[in-house]
């Protein structure tokens, strides 16, 4: 796991939420990532029995998350990371 990998069983939950709704990803103009579509993600959480009120914290963080690391990607392979 990364440095910023959870440290809680809930976390852990989240993130594996997270990864797994990868394909629910919320694109604005030109494929720029705005994060997780949250409905699905939620969704998936509340029919694993998770815990609904710890999801709707972490979830969005682990979307914000998610959309900055594939920015400064889309930025590096662009050339332009001047703004990291």
């Amino acid at each position: 796991m990364s440095v910023n990998a959870p440290q809680t069983g809930v976390g852990r939950h989240a993130w594996d939420i997270g990864e797994r709704c990868w394909g629910q990803i919320r694109t604005a103009g030109l494929g720029h990532p705005l994060g997780l579509d949250l409905t699905p993600a939620l969704t998936l959480a509340g029919a694993e029995g998770a815990d609904m009120r710890a999801m709707a914290v972490l979830l969005p963080a682990y979307s914000d998350g998610m959309a900055e690391g594939i920015a400064k990607v889309i930025a590096r392979k662009r050339g332009d990371a001047a703004d990291e």
